[in-house]
């Protein structure tokens, strides 16, 4: 059977489950939660056994639990606080007659977050004990997303297939990612206390880099390609992002780069304008072999009309083609052409 006692619900009310075979216990933190109600509103359920406990947390957005323990019941903690840890987190407070070396032992290994004896049990102590025990949830809580976002970014910085590389502020290489060792052929450990100059390849001058260093150190990000060189020697095409990291009081401490590995794009593009360079050439070199041909025919229409009736082609044809007017019309303004002297300065 499952008693509960629910005073009116506040706009924050803290639902609260009592889990122990004594009722006598229900009714007294009842009393002390009913009194301190204006500093902690509280609702407040009772259950009489870790299964029905289970089964009350599984149907129940409760946020904080009170566990009854007695001598000898450490299988009974232990089972609760697996239950709770194996779900969503949360909080419990263990009362308990004796705390003891052992029980505190217990306690801790159970996975409790605090305890309070039963000689304890009035109404500042144990509103104390509860807000104590949810501010150190609410810590645990913030830490473990912190650190969870943290695993977030480590594994998408690992598995990234951009380059990935941090230095401090100075340019010492602090951490490369699995990525960067795959391009340039540089393990962790050999690029790890070096700085960026490794992978000069020399085609930047140094007024290419005073101009990033100027850029980064302003706070601001850098964005360029860079044809870096790989340990082996070979160069490779990368786009480059640069950004500065600051720490809390807003100074610059580490850079970051990210950059994407360009070198099969470029020789793409590269391979691509050659062929278009090459058919331009060929339509070029086949507009070139049409001409002759098309003032062959001409040549030969022409003698035909100079000459009044076609001739047999050959030398004699083309003889009698270079003498009639019509083709002496069309030389006649370039053999008459006559480099101009020197025109003065142009005057507006």
């Amino acid at each position: 059977m499952v008693t509960s006692a629910k005073p009116e619900l506040a706009s924050a009310v803290l639902r609260v489950l009592l889990v122990g075979a004594k009722e006598e216990d229900f009714f007294l933190i009842c009393e002390i939660l009913e009194r301190n109600r204006k500093v902690l509103p509280v609702e407040l359920d009772h259950a009489h056994s870790v299964e029905e406990a289970r089964a009350m947390l599984e149907q129940n957005p409760y946020r904080l639990v009170l566990f009854e323990h007695e001598a000898g019941d450490a299988d009974a903690v232990r089972m609760l606080g697996d239950f709770l840890h194996a779900g969503v987190s949360l909080p419990f407070i263990l009362l308990t007659e004796d705390a003891n070396e052992k029980n505190v032992a217990e306690v801790i290994e159970g996975g409790m977050w605090n305890y309070l004896t039963r000689s304890q049990l009035d109404g500042a102590t144990l509103i104390r004990t509860i807000h104590n025990t949810l501010t150190l949830h609410s810590m645990q809580q913030e830490q473990q997303a912190a650190e969870e976002s943290l695993r977030k970014l480590s594994r998408a910085v690992e598995q990234s297939p951009d380059t990935v590389m941090v230095t401090n502020r100075s340019g010492a290489i602090e951490y490369v990612n699995p990525a960067f060792e795959a391009l340039t052929g540089y393990t962790t450990a050999e690029a790890c206390g070096q700085t960026p100059r490794i992978l000069r390849s020399g085609e930047q001058g140094p007024e290419f880099y005073q101009a990033m260093w100027k850029t980064i150190l302003g706070g601001n990000v850098f964005r360029g390609i860079l044809v870096n060189r790989k340990k082996n020697g070979e160069f490779y095409y990368v786009e480059e992002d640069i950004s500065p990291v600051r720490d809390a009081q807003g100074r610059i401490t580490h850079f970051i780069s990210n950059g994407r590995d360009l070198t099969d794009r470029v020789r793409l593009e590269a391979e691509l304008v050659q062929a278009q360079k090459m058919d331009a050439i060929g339509r070029l070199a086949g507009g070139v072999a049409h001409e002759p041909a098309h003032h062959h025919h001409e040549l030969f229409g022409a003698g035909a009309r100079c000459g009044g009736t076609r001739k047999p082609a050959g030398i004699e044809a083309k003889r009698n083609s270079f003498g009639c007017p019509a083709r002496r019309g069309i030389d006649a303004p370039v053999a008459g052409f006559q480099p101009q002297a020197a025109a003065g300065p142009a005057r507006g």
